[in-house]
């Protein structure tokens, strides 16, 4: 970042820095939210099974036995489908 010539910084340099700065904050910014918005999912998901509803997309039963009911009702469901 510094001049060879003088050892300082140039004008150019430093708006240069401070644009870089300023998109790597953005996509901090940007990954923070989607973290958020996984760890939502992840929450909700967790949930619905604690309570018995099925994590399934679009079912709503609720059950009491869920594993006789993900072998009966969804046999190919894999949870990775759903990312």
């Amino acid at each position: 970042m510094t001049s060879p010539v003088t050892g300082t910084v140039t004008t150019q340099q430093l708006d240069y820095a401070r644009d870089d700065n300023a998109k790597t904050r953005e996509v901090l910014a940007g990954e923070r939210r989607r973290l958020a918005a996984t760890k939502g999912a992840n929450t909700k998901l967790r949930k619905r099974a604690k309570h018995g509803v099925c994590v399934v997309a679009g079912c709503t039963r609720t059950f009491s036995n869920a594993a006789h009911h993900m072998r009966t009702e969804h046999p190919d469901y894999k949870p990775e489908d759903e990312e």
